[in-house]
């Protein structure tokens, strides 16, 4: 009886399955952050027929989800009862402060959908909006998030829990000693100046981002005690003058959205807006030269293509984005986490 083995690259059925089945776990995830399961969960541990009464659910039904949350580590079970695992409550209930679950709307209800049609933006390289939603749809997708106050809010949260790792390697490795004023371009919640300013007493701080997220960014840097030490300007990025006075510049996650165009033509605002030997510091994961890597990278380069028209990049690719922008010395700082920083210097 012959049997199927991988071969030596060590790739084998199972493996393949378990890629090609990938979005049974993102929907089963999705399902229950919607149903209010972990939210459930989270008031008091419950049995299985009590969890399918409050969320109006058949027993059975439950009972399959949860069979799924539980291989996943989101849920436990003792003594007949269920309850959310730590990481759970950190992450996945709404009034954590860490609760990341924000933009999860933005994966289902958009990326999802436009997913499906990722052979016809491998033909044309172009964003799906238009196939997955219809003509009228907008081919920008910050335009619709911009508009909905509380999906906003949700997805700079989300945004706010996800960089927070990025942002403490930054603050950790990045010298700042020669710096006196950093400006975050594309801040959001403004959470990459708070975590600097917190961590250098010297520096001042400028946020910069679209006019809907200046009340939010505001709020929280008061809320950390730094309103003294931070200016919240607001405007369009490609549009709109920056504000002068900042010796670094960072862009956090902002330049995967864009193509190469549209990334000269940022990076030379960044640039005309810069002190002189000044440095502009973009925080994205750079790919591997041969483009081999890494996987988490590759991916959202293939997501990025779909939604927004944008990629990820190589060190040699930032280089020659920053080099048509004016910028020289260009160099590459490994983080351990998430991200890693690009740094150039205005001459």
């Amino acid at each position: 009886m012959s049997t199927v083995s991988a071969p030596s690259t060590g790739v084998g059925p199972e493996d393949i399955f378990k890629m090609a089945s990938g979005f049974w776990v993102s929907k089963a995830l999705f399902s229950a952050l919607e149903l209010g399961l972990f939210e459930t969960l989270s008031n008091q541990p419950q049995t299985a027929e009590a969890l399918a009464a409050a969320l109006r659910l058949p027993v059975a039904s439950v009972d399959r989800l949860v069979s799924v949350l539980r291989g996943l580590g989101l849920v436990r079970a003792e003594s007949n009862r269920l309850s959310n695992t730590p990481g759970t409550e950190a992450f996945l209930v709404r009034r954590s402060p860490t609760f990341i679950g924000g933009i999860f709307h933005h994966f289902n209800d958009d990326l999802y959908p436009l997913w499906q049609h990722l052979p016809d933006a491998l033909r044309s390289g172009r964003t799906m909006w238009k196939q997955a939603f219809g003509p009228d749809a907008s081919d920008n997708p910050f335009e619709t998030m911009y508009a909905d106050p509380a999906r906003l809010e949700g997805f700079l949260r989300t945004m706010a829990a996800l960089a927070a790792p990025a942002e403490h390697d930054f603050c950790q490795h990045f010298d700042f000693s020669g710096h006196a004023c950093v400006m975050d371009v594309g801040a959001a919640l403004g959470t990459l100046v708070v975590k600097v300013l917190s961590s250098h007493a010297h520096l001042r701080g400028i946020t910069f981002d679209l006019p809907p997220v200046a009340p939010l960014t505001q709020a929280f840097v008061q809320q950390a005690g730094l309103a003294d030490r931070a200016q919240i300007a607001s405007g369009d990025m490609f549009v709109d003058p920056l504000p002068r006075g900042a010796d670094l510049i960072t862009l956090s996650f902002i330049v995967h959205d864009w193509d190469d165009d549209h990334c000269v033509q940022l990076l030379s605002r960044c640039f005309e807006a810069l002190e002189r030997n000044g440095e502009i510091a973009i925080l994205e994961k750079v790919l591997h030269e041969d483009r081999g890597g890494p996987l988490p990278t590759a991916l959202m380069s293939l997501n990025m293509l779909i939604a927004t028209g944008g990629k990820e990049r190589t060190e040699t690719e930032y280089a020659a984005l920053l080099g048509r922008a004016g910028f020289i010395e260009t160099r590459v700082l490994p983080l351990p986490g998430p991200r890693d920083v690009v740094i150039a210097r205005k001459p």
